[in-house]
């Protein structure tokens, strides 16, 4: 047991792909801006004991980490790799896995589990008319999340989404990076992105995409090939964009909870100039999207927004004011498209009748057209 103490929330198979010909990675460390040159991966990534003394979900993962590791090693040693379908299901797995079993993620969780007991305690001591403070109710809360608290309910959640096929119908991409500046990856790897509608990153949702660097020139893609049809017929794209090298590293560098890895030198410089985005994630992963709210989700987001070529929507859908999309599911349900279509004049009559406006992007009649837009939208991308 001595031997499986230390326990990875990034694998060590993940890691290997980021080092240099030493098998070492140069570090970042995100919060102090501090650089470690040629240190050996093993001993990042890790806590004792992360899933459990009792050793089920590390011989779990342990088991499919050595599938995995077939698979990573291609994409290391062959430049024209394209894993089949199972491959690809495997692959898939790993990033439901890697999405859950994150540090970031768990502690996000275990924070926001704080939160809302603490809210739901305030709101009954209120009633009761006991007089107690939230900050001592947060303060017991947070010492009964810490010791009850347990990080394997993430990798349950995995199991779950799994099990019900969620992401079955994104479409698969790797993409090339032919460039000067490489890829790096975080200890939270993958990455949840919706540009049709930022918020929609359930996964579910239509405009969903999850991509990850697998080495330092090559990054997976799971995307709504529906929504993003550039790409869609095919299976490998190699692009020599600089800029969206920066973009896909400040995704990681945002999301990040501790430490980036990269096999040369990392340039600190491309990374900072998005730190407001990072505070911006932080603050919201200490408080929670609407702070009045209960409100609890199972992963970290990040609010980062930008253009990357496997994201391209089609103009008429960029036409759609931002205000009046939304991310329903990417399967048919005819309670979205009758909510879609109540939308069409319960939206405008609610803007005419508030006195507290709220934002609609332009005039009203141009609302109107971006909402009866957004639902014509939505019933074209069912039927295709």
């Amino acid at each position: 047991m001595a031997d499986q103490k230390k326990q990875h929330y990034v694998p060590k198979l993940y890691m290997k792909l980021f080092t240099n010909l030493e098998e070492r990675v140069n570090v970042f460390i995100a919060d102090t801006e501090k650089t470690i040159s040629n240190a050996p991966y093993e001993s990042h990534c890790y806590k004792d004991y992360y899933y459990g003394v009792d050793l089920v979900w590390e011989n779990k993962l342990g088991a499919m980490e050595s599938k995995w590791g077939v698979i990573f090693d291609k994409f290391n040693g062959e430049s024209d790799f394209i894993p089949n379908y199972s491959e690809i299901d495997l692959i898939k797995k790993f990033a439901l896995y890697q999405r859950h079993r994150a540090l970031g993620n768990n502690e996000y969780l275990k924070e926001q589990t704080i939160q809302v007991t603490a809210r739901c305690l305030k709101m009954q001591a209120d009633y009761d008319n006991i007089p107690l403070s939230y900050e001592k109710i947060e303060e017991f809360a947070r010492n009964k999340q810490n010791e009850e608290f347990d990080t394997t309910f993430n990798l349950e959640m995995s199991d779950k989404i799994i099990n019900d096929r969620n992401i079955d119908d994104l479409g698969f991409l790797i993409m090339n990076y032919n460039t000067d500046k490489k890829l790096i990856v975080g200890d939270n790897p993958i990455i949840l992105f919706n540009k049709f509608f930022i918020h929609g990153r359930g996964y579910r949702n239509m405009g969903l995409t999850i991509f990850f660097p697998i080495t330092p020139r090559k990054l997976i893609v799971f995307y709504d090939a529906k929504m993003y049809p550039l790409y869609k017929n095919k299976k490998i794209v190699t692009s020599t964009d600089e800029q969206e090298v920066e973009f896909l590293n400040a995704f990681q560098y945002i999301s990040a909870e501790k430490i980036l890895l990269s096999d040369s030198p990392i340039a600190v410089d491309d990374l900072i100039k998005y730190k407001e985005h990072r505070n911006i994630t932080n603050r919201h992963n200490k408080t929670g999207i609407i702070p009045s709210l209960i409100h609890v989700t199972t992963y970290k987001p990040s609010f980062f927004d930008c253009n990357l070529s496997f994201c391209e929507l089609p103009q008429f859908v960029q036409d759609i004011p931002i205000q009046c999309r939304e991310a329903a599911i990417r399967n048919y349900e005819k309670e979205w498209e009758e909510k879609f279509k109540q939308k069409e004049t319960l939206l405008p009559a609610l803007y005419e009748t508030s006195e507290k406006k709220f934002d609609i992007g332009s005039d009203l009649e141009s609302y109107k057209r971006g909402l009866k837009n957004m639902t014509a939208f939505a019933q074209k991308y069912w039927k295709s």
